[in-house]
């Protein structure tokens, strides 16, 4: 049973497996990048085949960072990140809280790359001297007495040896605040007119959620640049809780409204009410731009008079307006149906019955198409648009749900903080033993450890050497 609990320790505990899940799982977020999430089981279908479509749904790929097997790899990760931490843990403990701080002189004088030098100095000098410089840089010092001399020892960033277990917290913080949020959050969108509410959010194709208070839209507003894009839109939103109100706020793209723990946020808008009046303005002016010569003559007109045609060419009159035509298929939106009757010199048959001809309000030079003696475009286009005290408007709104992002957030801190410490800081132990050689002149031997950053270590004894020569010539 032992020798069963250990195996399945070692197991968890690989480093193998912690790069074999890694590895999977950024395999894993490439497809839920490349394929499409949340969409209906039709388009999937549609677009990837029978076969695959069904594949794709049935096996949650449709869905990949909400489905069981992600978060399988994902809790597989925590428990592989917790063991190993755990398991090195252990052995670094005692070196990071020793009991005892005990200096063992012989790992610092056999080391091959340790540097000696000789300086003119007496040995009384020289302990004064590196006590007093390196007690104020160094940490658990120790100045000791040997047959032929004394050493010094003292180190620092002992406890940056924590520094991969903050970064490994960190990550455990992440994926627990990531796996909380996709069991117990959401992200819907809601779609509510200007003056009315609703506590219903849209999840995907696939089901709504109630929220726990109802959203009311107050008022909308949308501001326009001079190109027609828009410059803002706002909406002034009210909670209602129990049918009495308990935030009005105004959002716009960026500034949310947060209550609850829920986050509701500006993402687009549209219309209710048609773009186009439905009915004929009073009058409606015309160009009518002769093809030969591109004289353009402005005629104002209204539903049901005949109006002379310029040049004496005949006449003219609006018959019907359509705010929705329909014409080989297309909607060609507000159209003006017009009558021409031409005179016998302009008609090429003088027995013919007046043309009738249609002129979209959106298309300036449809009647380019007609080829006749006048082309026809309307001038007043604006006079056909609904006027925005007319209009009604529904806002677009993002609603999220994410209980875990503040362990996301407290991890992101930790693990800013922990990887300056893990890949730039090291526990560093120096050595320096002071051999009498006469009465004026002395030994000094340098010797250092570190867990990390070998050649680090090896440039801050060179540095040393040099400042202690620099401190003995001063002095």
């Amino acid at each position: 049973m032992n020798a069963q609990k250990n195996a399945l320790w070692l197991f968890f505990a690989s480093v193998k497996l912690s790069v074999f899940l890694l590895l999977t799982l950024a395999v894993v977020s490439i497809i839920g990048t490349v394929i499409p999430q949340e969409q209906s089981f039709a388009y999937y279908k549609s677009a990837y085949g029978e076969l695959w479509g069904v594949f794709l749904w049935y096996t949650g790929a449709v869905d990949t960072y909400h489905s069981i097997w992600y978060r399988l790899l994902m809790g597989l990760l925590s428990i592989n990140i917790t063991v190993c931490s755990i398991d090195r843990l252990q052995a670094n403990w005692k070196i990071i809280f020793p009991h005892q701080y005990i200096v063992n002189p012989s790992r610092f004088q056999n080391r091959k790359d340790r540097k000696a030098f000789d300086i003119s100095k007496t040995q009384n000098q020289l302990r004064s001297l590196i006590s007093n410089v390196y007690s104020k840089k160094l940490s658990h010092c120790e100045l000791r007495s040997t047959e032929n001399g004394f050493y010094f020892y003292g180190e620092k960033g002992r406890k940056t040896r924590l520094g991969v277990y903050a970064v490994h917290m960190s990550v455990l913080l992440m994926i627990f605040g990531g796996i909380l949020g996709s069991f117990l959050g959401f992200e819907g969108h809601m779609q509510i007119p200007e003056g009315d509410s609703s506590n219903q959010v849209i999840i995907g194709d696939h089901h709504n959620i109630s929220l726990p208070f109802t959203i009311q839209c107050d008022d909308f507003s949308v501001s326009f640049y001079e190109n027609g894009s828009p410059s803002e839109y706002k909406s002034v939103l009210s909670l209602l809780k129990n049918d009495k109100k308990v935030v009005t706020k105004s959002i716009v793209v960026n500034d949310p409204l947060r209550y609850e723990g829920i986050n509701i946020y500006q993402s687009s808008y549209g219309l209710l009410t048609p773009e186009y009046r439905q009915q004929l303005p009073e009058t409606v002016m015309f160009y009518f731009k002769n093809a030969s010569n591109n004289l353009l003559y402005p005629v104002k007109a209204a539903k049901g008079n005949r109006i002379e045609l310029p040049e004496g060419k005949g006449f003219f009159a609006i018959q019907e307006y359509r705010p929705d035509y329909v014409f080989g298929g297309h909607n060609l939106g507000p159209t003006l149906i017009l009558s021409l009757e031409l005179n016998e010199s302009t008609a090429k048959n003088s027995n013919q019955s007046p043309q009738m001809i249609m002129l979209p309000i959106q298309y300036q030079n449809f009647d380019h198409m007609r080829k006749g003696h006048f082309i026809i475009s309307v001038m007043n286009e604006n006079d056909f648009l609904l006027p925005e005290s007319e209009k009604k408007y529904y806002t677009g709104l993002q609603v999220t749900k994410d209980p875990g992002v503040w362990f996301v957030y407290i991890g992101f801190i930790i693990m800013l903080l922990g990887i300056p410490v893990t890949f730039f800081m090291c526990h560093q132990q120096l050595f320096i033993e002071i051999i009498e050689k006469s009465s004026t002149s002395c030994q000094i031997i340098i010797s250092g450890i570190a867990n990390k950053n070998k050649l680090g270590m090896k440039q801050k004894i060179d540095r040393m050497i040099i400042d202690i020569k620099n401190l003995c010539i001063n002095q």
